[in-house]
């Protein structure tokens, strides 16, 4: 015997078995006035074919004896293949222990005892549904939980792949990037040993040619003026002499700006001397030099470069700093090279230091980096401006591909 009361589809699935009709027909008319889809069936096989057939049950009750079992082997059979379905036990047979026993073992959530009564029976069914509902609701959302997590996973796992390529783009970037500024500093050192290499043969060629044969020329021109008597040709010799001798003071000043002789004959300590001293006697600031360099262990590229940086900073003091005093360190320590100049003018302001077009900071910064030094531009707590240029003791050897 099947009976089912109020369905629509929609409602909770109530299966109730047992294998007295009057039983039967009393609860499922008991529920139709409650929103619950109710099932009847006589037996424990009924009821099987029923929870199969049927569609997903929220709560089988069942009596305890039957013909063919007990209501807690049945509700077992249940729980085996609907685990979540929730099973009640109504019966007049009252061993507890045994009852007892069917509900610890899981297979029953509740029993109740017959004759029932109606409220508490209504108040177990709406407790064991309303369970039912919420588990299933805790169980969908835990789904969702377990789905979005495995979209989260799926997800860290491409966003894992994209920053892992965007990196190794990003570090295949810079290591050309490196090459390339690699390659642009070896070119930047071989132009500038072959701009010092054509300083030095012009200042050669202008002190051997030009220079000697206006010294041949000063020479004779003196021997004449001893010899010549006559005013006015006297007077004409002498104003060709001082003529020759501006012309060779220009020279000397061409040839130190291209290349002092100073430096290829007697090394950076007495060109650093020298040009100390001019460039106090051209800009009346006194300058203080303190030099222990060992000029002739000095390999030639460092010599240089620490000359001309300290050009360039001479430069930068006489146009900008408003200073009236400066000093000149130079030294090794360790296998470093150390220069120190400062000044007591002005200072730089941080913006023009950060300024992409300073060119002589980064000419001066370029010129280290060449000889894989470093140099930095600050301001002295006291006042004025400190240029600090570290160098190693030897060399960059850089040879173009």
């Amino acid at each position: 015997m099947s009976i089912a009361a109020n369905h629509t589809g929609r409602e909770p699935l109530i299966l109730i078995v047992d294998d007295d009709p009057a039983i039967l027909k009393s609860i499922v008319r008991f529920l139709r006035p409650h929103p619950y889809t109710v099932y009847a069936a006589s037996s424990a096989a009924e009821g099987i074919e029923i929870l199969k057939t049927k569609g997903q049950f929220q709560l089988v009750i069942s009596d305890y004896l039957m013909p063919d079992t007990t209501g807690d082997k049945f509700l077992h059979e249940v729980a085996a293949t609907w685990p979540d379905v929730r099973r009640v036990i109504l019966s007049a047979y009252t061993d507890r222990a045994v009852l007892l026993s069917a509900i610890n073992e899981g297979g029953v959530h509740r029993f109740l005892t017959k004759p029932w009564h109606t409220r508490k029976l209504l108040e177990v069914v709406e407790e064991l549904v309303a369970d039912y509902g919420a588990e299933e609701a805790a169980r969908a959302e835990i789904s969702e939980l377990a789905r979005k997590h495995q979209l989260l996973v799926v997800t860290n796992h491409q966003l894992e792949e994209l920053v892992s390529q965007r990196t190794a783009d990003l570090e295949q970037h810079r290591q050309q990037l490196q090459e390339a500024n690699g390659q642009l500093r070896q070119l930047g050192s071989h132009m500038e040993e072959l701009r010092e290499d054509e300083r030095r043969s012009i200042a050669r060629e202008i002190h051997d040619e030009l220079a000697q044969s206006l010294s041949a020329i000063n020479l004779d021109v003196s021997s004449l003026l001893n010899r010549v008597k006559e005013p006015k040709l006297h007077e004409s010799l002498g104003g060709i002499k001082q003529q020759i001798d501006h012309t060779l003071a220009t020279i000397q000043r061409i040839l130190a700006a291209l290349r002092p002789q100073v430096l290829d004959e007697l090394g950076l300590a007495a060109a650093l001397e020298w040009l100390v001293n001019d460039f106090s006697r051209r800009n009346c600031i006194p300058v203080n030099l303190e030099c222990t360099l060992d000029s002739k262990r000095l390999p030639l590229q460092i010599a240089t470069t620490i000359f001309r940086i300290t050009q360039e900073a001479f430069t930068n003091i006489m146009r900008h700093s408003g200073a009236y005093r400066a000093t000149l360190r130079a030294w090794q320590e360790q296998g470093v090279v150390y220069l120190a100049i400062e000044d007591n003018g002005i200072g730089i302001p941080d913006k023009e230091q950060r300024r992409p077009n300073s060119f002589g900071i980064l000419g001066m910064q370029e010129r280290a980096a060449l000889c894989n030094g470093s140099l930095t531009v600050s301001n002295l707590e006291s006042g004025g401006t400190q240029v600090m240029l570290q160098i190693p003791g030897e060399p960059a050897r850089e040879v173009l591909p």
